[in-house]
């Protein structure tokens, strides 16, 4: 009796309660979330032995200091926050990557469950597809080509609804104009310092333009371009014809230039990338890549990846005694220990595992003006 008079009292008064508040929107459960949180405000690392050597003061943007170890993660948060702003209820997403921005995406869009689709070229590491994996994204590996070919990965990517394009995504551009640049400019003034140059490769084009820009607006500085072998931006910069002799020799509609080289160097000129204030570029060698990651990580302790040893060649060339050289450490260099990192695989290649110091003695020791 007692119950069922409970009941009928809770069914009469129902509608005198306060209404639950709505779930919160996925918008919001990304921006507080602690992975969210932890995105960017990454260390700027002083190059002592090298600054020393090459009497100026070197120093490395640390982005594998982000969640997933890349400065993908920033602009993954920033094109998701885009897609949201326009779609509140978003389902998917869809990517074409050489791995680090689809590993960004599919760990953020596990935080509001939203489905991530991954198409990749077979020319990465098998590292980079495990990682997308487990963080619940589905990848579809393909055969490298290049961009005119339909069946490049990024067109294929294009064709799904939702497609983040990073490339040309204005979102990109804008992570590193307003997290990176002014990062940089903040750590340098608190050494009561400014940098001279900022040396970057292009993947997306999007660092090198976004945070080359706010460094070039604010604090004069100027920004060259480190382009690995095959990669037409190089030309771009030094001749304004976005050409390599490399597609003469492979056939550019047929295939992609193989470089030792993970997520930097570009067939076409991005929409990010031609937003970039660029002074000047080095065309960076495989085998000064390799060599300069081993000297990197005898003298300096540390481990880095490709992209970021081809900055640190163009960063040598560029020193000037006493001035200030600012670059990028890409992502966490373990994640390519099985190709630039194995004597194996690098003299597979053609190329050779000993004599970085001597090379490096050779083209830099003394080379500072």
């Amino acid at each position: 009796m007692e119950s069922a008079t409970l009941f009928i009292l809770s069914f009469l008064l129902y509608p005198l309660l306060p209404p639950l508040p709505p779930p919160p929107s996925l918008l919001t459960l990304l921006n507080s979330h602690p992975h969210t949180l932890s995105i960017g405000s990454t260390p700027l690392l002083p190059l002592p032995h090298l600054s020393s050597t090459l009497s100026c003061k070197i120093y490395l943007k640390d982005e594998s200091k982000n969640p997933t170890g890349t400065s993908k993660d920033r602009i993954a948060l920033s094109i998701l926050r885009s897609l949201l702003s326009l779609s509140p209820n978003l389902t998917s997403i869809s990517e074409g990557t050489s791995g680090s921005t689809g590993i960004a995406l599919a760990n953020l869009c596990r935080i509001i469950g939203v489905e991530c689709r991954i198409v990749m070229p077979d020319d990465q590491s098998e590292r980079k597809v495990e990682l997308m994996r487990e963080a619940g994204a589905k990848v579809r590996v393909v055969k490298t080509a290049s961009i005119s070919n339909p069946k490049n990965y990024v067109n294929l990517a294009s064709k799904s609804p939702n497609f983040a394009n990073q490339f040309n995504n204005p979102s990109n551009y804008k992570a590193h104009y307003t997290t990176t640049g002014p990062e940089i400019l903040n750590d340098l003034k608190s050494l009561d310092t400014k940098p001279d140059i900022f040396v970057m490769s292009a993947g997306t084009g999007g660092t090198i333009s976004g945070c080359g820009n706010y460094l070039k607006d604010t604090a004069s500085t100027k920004v060259v371009l480190a382009d690995c072998e095959g990669s037409v931006l190089h030309s771009k910069i030094t001749d304004g014809v976005a050409f390599t002799r490399e597609m003469v020799e492979r056939g550019v509609k047929l295939n992609r230039y193989d470089t030792i080289c993970e997520g930097i160097g570009l067939d076409r000129v991005t929409k990010n990338f031609d937003k970039g204030k660029i002074d000047g570029s080095h065309k960076i060698m495989d085998q000064e890549i390799v060599y300069m990651k081993r000297w990197i990580e005898k003298y300096e302790n540390i481990n880095i990846g490709s992209s970021t040893a081809c900055n640190i060649v163009a960063v040598c060339r560029e020193a000037k005694k006493g001035g200030v050289l600012v670059t990028v450490k890409c992502s966490l260099g373990e994640r390519e220990d099985e190709r630039i990192g194995c004597k194996e695989f690098v003299e597979g290649r053609g190329l050779r595992w000993e004599g970085f110091e001597e090379w490096f003695e050779s083209e830099f020791a003394g080379s500072s003006n």
